[in-house]
């Protein structure tokens, strides 16, 4: 029995997953077009699952285009924009420009897109998927319009709750996953259903992130260093040295103008080294545990995709206290050449003064320590170790003790405070012995 036969058969039997895998495996095989007649029971089989993805790959790809997408999504807007110049038009072409806008936010060009995609190929866009797109391009109202009105079934209300929940409207999403609950929805739901809806309570509980796409993102908030983002491509340098560069995730350090400058964030922590671990259990969007490395790297903001998370501002200080400190205590004149201006901005905050305890790098028995600040100089500071438990601090003794600025200041300390009565008798006693070479 021909392909076009059988799938005519199974969706006026309403074996509607049968229609899929019957279409889904002809396609594998011959890698030839639907006729229309086919592709029209795939994409009401597709609808009756909730699922878009799918019809909108397929219609994507279902005719010729004479442009090869690249990564980069602006561009892609371009290509599409010369050959709609020239006349060229098809349903493929239409809603490639539409994903496109989307991704660059350019919300209601992509809704003037959808409007001629629903004028010209109308047969391919039911309610379903007109409601997916409206609310993909910030059409709220009129996509609620629709729903109010369509008898949706309950995948279709799950997949308009999840698409509600990556828009960031959170209160409709949960509304529109309970309808879906009321009306029931396939099996293979279940565990999406609950997961959005346990995040969206914890985010609405707690006020923490959700993860969103960087379309969305930008809507209501400002990039800002502690940000964990995907991206689409970073600098060539470091695409050389590391083979899983555009497939992890960066934290922001800080952005000057078009240009975030990052660390890489990876999953893997490594035994031998001590980094300050992100825990998962203090996030929503974290599935493990993660650490931050010390490659700097340099992304332009027009590569964003995603941000994952946003980091506390207690945890980014402490990521960015420990590659600097990591760096001092390695003695890697190489990586800290390389990460320069990292290095240099971060000294540069310090605040040092005299009975300022810092904490610095002692190479000969290879451990941080105290030390109240007694004296400094361009190169050097001049300290007393102290001993530092919880936020007291005392005088181990009055030896004084040369620290070289840059190669073994690790921070300064400024929540102790040494008590009145010890830093009288430093003045008194030590200050005066301080010998600057």
């Amino acid at each position: 029995m021909e392909l076009d036969e059988s799938v005519r058969i199974a969706y006026e039997a309403k074996e509607y997953s049968k229609v899929i895998i019957l279409v889904e495996d002809n396609i594998k095989k011959t890698r030839t077009r639907l006729n229309e007649h086919t592709l029209q029971y795939y994409l009401k089989s597709l609808s009756f699952y909730g699922i878009y993805d799918k019809a909108l790959k397929y219609l994507r790809q279902k005719a010729s285009k004479n442009y090869r997408l690249t990564k980069d999504k602006y561009k892609n807007i371009e290509l599409i924009k010369e050959e709609l110049s020239k006349g060229t038009i098809s349903e493929s072409i239409l809603f490639d420009y539409f994903i496109f806008l989307i991704k660059t936010g350019e919300f209601e060009n992509a809704y003037k897109v959808l409007n001629s995609i629903t004028k010209l190929y109308s047969k391919y866009v039911d309610n379903f998927l007109l409601v997916i797109l409206l609310l993909r391009c910030e059409k709220i109202k009129e996509a609620q319009e629709i729903i109010e009105s369509a008898d949706f079934n309950g995948n279709q209300l799950l997949k308009i709750g999840v698409t509600y929940f990556t828009t960031g409207q959170y209160e409709l999403s949960k509304e529109m996953l309970e309808k879906a609950r009321k009306k029931r929805f396939s099996k293979h739901y279940y565990d999406t259903y609950e997961k959005i809806y346990d995040i969206i309570d914890k985010h609405q509980h707690t006020g923490k992130y959700i993860s969103m796409n960087y379309e969305y993102f930008k809507k209501n908030h400002e990039l800002r260093g502690g940000d964990i983002i995907f991206v689409s491509d970073v600098d060539e340098h470091y695409k050389s040295i590391d083979q899983y560069a555009l497939n992890r995730t960066y934290m922001i350090w800080k952005i000057e103008k078009d240009i975030i400058y990052a660390f890489p964030v990876t999953t893997k922590i490594p035994k031998d080294i001590r980094r300050f671990k992100i825990f998962r259990q203090n996030y929503l969007n974290f599935d493990s545990d993660r650490v931050v490395k010390d490659d700097l790297v340099m992304i332009n903001k027009r590569n964003v995709q995603k941000v994952q998370e946003r980091l506390t501002e207690e945890d980014y200080m402490s990521v960015l206290g420990n590659i600097y400190s990591g760096i001092i205590v390695s003695g890697n004149n190489e990586k800290k050449q390389e990460i320069n201006l990292f290095m240099k901005e971060i000294y540069d905050s310090f605040h040092i003064e005299n009975n300022s305890i810092i904490v610095a790098y002692d190479r000969k028995t290879k451990k941080a320590k105290n030390y109240l600040v007694v004296d400094d100089d361009e190169d050097y500071i001049y300290g007393v170790e102290v001993f530092v438990e919880r936020n007291k601090c005392s005088p181990l003794n009055y030896k004084i003790i040369k620290i070289a600025k840059k190669e073994e200041l690790l921070r300064v300390n400024s929540s102790i405070k040494l008590p009145e009565k010890n830093l009288n008798e430093i003045e008194l006693y030590v200050k005066p012995k301080v010998k600057k070479k």
